[in-house]
């Protein structure tokens, strides 16, 4: 489960608030949408769950375990996977079989081989391992990018906006992909 309690926060040499007091909870199993404007705080949720954010004011759980306590966030990161609207940001080699790799370090090279073949696979990206990542389509580039975060088999996965770049084939491939994951009963939460 992932509960956020009494959450507020504004950003760094701003006066906007962005969230105000926000409480909620998601149970397992469940999928959400977060819907609103662009600077509602969308996004700034997603970063606070997953601990790129540093939460300033009141709770977020991730099963339990506080993303306050500085002993859980290897934890939580482990438990929430995210997968941001532009895959670009997110890449950091260029061969689609290293990027994977290089998630899965505590791994050994069975294993990594194992979840990238598999995680390529959910995706409809096999075929496409040992190619070069820059060679790719926006729309590719974000199913590797979610095949990246599904090798590391997190219980939750937050979508953040996740087609907003991509044409309309794009778009259905990764609604696709994410229809897979709920009837795979995988956890996981999305932005629009």
């Amino acid at each position: 489960m992932i509960k956020l309690e009494n959450v507020s926060f504004k950003y760094r040499n701003s006066e906007h608030i962005v969230l105000d007091n926000l409480s909620f909870s998601i149970n397992d199993g469940e999928v959400i949408a977060i819907v609103g404007q662009n600077g509602s705080g969308k996004s700034t949720i997603g970063r606070l769950i997953s601990g790129i954010a540093k939460l300033k004011q009141g709770n977020i759980f991730i099963d339990d375990l506080d993303i306050s306590q500085k002993n859980n966030r290897k934890l939580i990161r482990d438990k929430v996977g995210i997968v941001f609207q532009n895959p670009e940001n997110q890449i950091i080699f260029n061969n689609i079989y290293d990027e994977l790799a290089f998630s899965l370090s505590g791994c050994d090279k069975f294993e990594i081989e194992e979840r990238v073949s598999t995680a390529l696979k959910q995706v409809g990206m096999f075929d496409y391992k040992n190619r070069d990542l820059y060679s790719l389509s926006l729309g590719q580039k974000q199913r590797i990018i979610i095949a990246e975060v599904l090798a590391q088999h997190p219980k939750y996965i937050i979508f953040d906006e996740p087609t907003t770049m991509l044409d309309g084939i794009g778009k259905e491939l990764v609604y696709d992909i994410i229809r897979e994951l709920k009837e795979l009963r995988l956890y996981y939460y999305m932005y629009y």
